[in-house]
C-alpha cells in the first residue's frame, strides 16, 4: 500500500497530474496533501486515499467525491 494518493494512468493524464508530485485531496472541508502514485488496478475516476495514516486521520467519508488538485494546502 502506498503512503499517498493513488489513481490510474488515465485519470492522472485527464487531470494533468504526474506520479510523484504532491497533490491535495479535497473532500468537503477536509484537505490532505500527499504524493501521487499510479495504480492500474483502480478504475477510471477513482481515488485511493488510504485510511489509518496520521495524514488522513479524520479525513471525510469513505465513499464520497474527492477532488484532486496540484498545489499547497
Amino acid at each position: 500500500l502506498h503512503k499517498g494518493i493513488a489513481v490510474n494512468a488515465n485519470t492522472a493524464t485527464a487531470l494533468e497530474l504526474e506520479p510523484g508530485i504532491e497533490v491535495v485531496a479535497v473532500q468537503g472541508e477536509s484537505k490532505v496533501m500527499l504524493p501521487l502514485f499510479i495504480d492500474e488496478r483502480l478504475p477510471d475516476n477513482t481515488v485511493l486515499l488510504p485510511s489509518g495514516l496520521s495524514e488522513t486521520a479524520g479525513f471525510g467519508e469513505a465513499a464520497t467525491t474527492i477532488q484532486l488538485v496540484r498545489g499547497q494546502l
